[in-house]
């Protein structure tokens, strides 16, 4: 039933008007439209996804955007991902990277015939201790290319991610979010306690706070792609094209 329902969803997605969402260009191993990676990381990328493909036909492309047009990061990354058929037909081992800038959000799209080596739990082990602590630090680049490292490795089979490892990451990732959110509780009874006590002295107080608050933590970047947005379908870049793999919604996703 869960992968009927699913078939079914990812149906509706790919039946939606390319005018609802549109799709950036393929235009090779790294796609940079939110202007995040550097040239040399480009050619970094580039150089070790191009071995990669080489040596065992895996295809994987880094996608950055603006923003998800609206849509949440799984919807746009399957229909991305089946758009440009990354892998080859037949063994479906493409992977896509998403990065999206607004949303402060990451996926890792997996084609079917990568499910069994790279699967969900691995990608999301690599999302949360390899490719978020660097953008926690600004470093988008350097988490793309870390990020495509270490599913290069996974595939090639010079990493192994074991259970163990996966258990004990997301423990931490638990006792780290539930760690936050009692500090944001704890600081909200604080701040409203120390409000009413001040009470008339500082009237406006309050209201300062929530608005400079508001505008320090709206600082996330916005805006469609630029240009006017992408037109669906078809590939530029020197003849990089997907090889015509198939998606079925297996990966992992995160935020920071």
């Amino acid at each position: 039933m869960k992968k009927l329902l699913f078939i079914l969803s990812t149906a509706f997605l790919l039946l939606l008007p390319l005018g609802a969402q549109n799709i950036p260009e393929l235009k090779g191993y790294v796609n940079d439209y939110a202007g995040v990676i550097s040239s040399s990381e480009e050619r970094e990328i580039t150089s070790l996804l191009s071995s990669l493909e080489k040596s065992t036909s895996a295809q994987i492309a880094v996608l950055t955007v603006d923003d998800l047009q609206g849509y949440d990061i799984e919807s746009f990354s399957i229909k991305t991902a089946d758009q440009w058929k990354l892998g080859q037909k037949g063994q479906d081992n493409g992977i896509l990277i998403l990065l999206s800038m607004a949303e402060k959000k990451v996926r890792i799209e997996v084609g079917y015939g990568l499910e069994g080596s790279m699967t969900d739990a691995k990608s999301g082990y690599i999302i949360r201790n390899i490719i978020i602590p660097e953008f926690q630090k600004g470093n988008f680049g350097t988490g793309l290319y870390k990020g495509a490292e270490a599913v290069s490795s996974v595939i090639g089979g010079t990493m192994v991610i074991s259970d163990k490892d996966i258990a004990e990451s997301q423990n931490r990732s638990r006792h780290t979010s539930s760690g936050g959110f009692l500090n944001v509780i704890i600081f909200l009874i604080i701040f409203f306690l120390s409000a009413l006590t001040r009470g008339r002295r500082r009237r406006g107080g309050l209201f300062h706070a929530l608005f400079w608050g508001s505008v320090l933590s709206g600082g996330s970047r916005r805006g469609g792609f630029g240009g006017g947005g992408f037109s669906g379908g078809g590939f530029g870049g020197g003849g990089f094209s997907g090889g015509g793999g198939g998606f079925g919604g297996g990966g992992a996703s995160g935020g920071w």
